[in-house]
């Protein structure tokens, strides 16, 4: 009788990781450069891209399209649990000479979001748009990444805020253009934010324009991500271990019914305070979730209710961009992730800038 039970008490902790029973959700994972080792902080080395796509493949992971799984997760399709998606900003030639080749004996898709302005003007160390025709041949995708690849939250001197809107509409509305007359129509309308970049005004500008836009913060997405803020896991050598590469492709969303504030541009509270109350149905209580600062420091929580906290970094956040990471152990070795982009201004050592 103590065996039965035992059994009965292990398979009701198992099964709310039972495929069946996982919302609906996917990971897209975020990459920029191939074998640039000039560039560390966007570079991914071929033989860990190679070993990545080599555990992903072996551990049964399903590779889909960008499109066709937002499109699933969105509209209520069937997808299948470990769905990721792979995806690339900035299309430059690396993705073309070093990652193209290995997709396409692998026969697996991509997205590549292109800033159109640096392949028009042939800037150097971009594709073409003969080497984008060719790939879409073979599982490739593109989408909108902006014309100019400027920092979209910022203003220009003297200009105002329908003068900076409009000037943003017309640089994605420019890319679009550009995108449909050398590629042709590209479906359902992606949009990357330049470095990772958006605030409140600039995501109701992409959802006006019918837009899912995707960032740079890490977590999984699900039926109640915010479309204009989707998660993607930036990889890139540094981040390129095997062991937490599994728990990011693995990762499942974290099943929140509202965070506050959705606004990621700093105003006059720093450090900012975060509240995340999770589903009345969350198979998890809102003690079980721990929030990190991007670079792994803990952060200060507080449980309100067994389903709301609110979390708090000690110190204020630098210029630049920075990031709230909240994670809860899901069983089986997976982790429940949401992150929370914060941008502070410029950051005067960031190259970016």
């Amino acid at each position: 009788m103590k065996s039965g039970l035992t059994f009965v008490l292990l398979f009701l902790l198992i099964l709310p990781l039972q495929a069946e029973e996982v919302v609906p959700h996917g990971v897209v994972l975020m990459y920029h450069r191939f074998e640039e080792n000039r560039y560390p902080s966007t570079n991914i080395r071929m033989a860990q891209f190679r070993a990545q796509l080599d555990y992903l493949q072996q551990e049964g992971f399903i590779f889909w399209p960008l499109r066709r799984m937002l499109d699933a997760i969105f509209n209520g399709h069937e997808i299948p649990d470990r769905t990721v998606a792979l995806t690339v900003d900035d299309a430059y030639l690396s993705v073309y000479q070093q990652a193209y080749p290995l997709l396409k004996e692998r026969k697996l898709p991509l997205t590549v979001f292109v800033s159109t302005t640096a392949i028009d003007q042939d800037h150097g160390g971009y594709m073409s748009w003969q080497q984008m025709r060719e790939m879409q041949q073979h599982n490739i995708d593109f989408a909108n990444h902006s014309a100019s690849h400027l920092h979209l939250t910022r203003r220009m001197d003297g200009e105002g805020k329908c003068q900076w809107l409009e000037r943003v509409r017309q640089d994605i509305e420019q890319a679009r253009q550009r995108l449909q007359q050398e590629l042709g129509p590209q479906g359902l309308p992606l949009f990357a934010y330049p470095f990772g970049e958006y605030n409140g005004d600039v995501a109701k500008l992409l959802n006006k324009m019918s837009y899912l836009a995707l960032g740079q913060h890490s977590g999984a997405i699900g039926p109640g991500s915010d479309k204009q803020a989707l998660p993607r896991f930036p990889i890139n050598e540094r981040l390129a271990a095997l062991d937490s590469f599994a728990v990011k492709a693995s990762a499942l969303p974290l099943p929140l019914a509202l965070h506050h504030p959705e606004e990621p541009e700093l105003a006059a509270e720093n450090p900012p305070r975060l509240t995340l109350e999770l589903e009345p149905n969350a198979p998890l209580s809102a003690g079980q979730i721990t929030c990190y600062l991007g670079d792994g420091t803990r952060l200060e929580s507080k449980e309100k209710s067994k389903r709301s906290l609110t979390v708090q970094a000690s110190e204020p956040l630098p210029p630049g961009r920075s990031r709230y990471n909240c994670t809860a152990a899901a069983g089986g070795g997976r982790f429940y992730w949401f992150s929370q982009p914060w941008f502070n201004g410029p950051d005067p050592a960031d190259p970016a800038y």
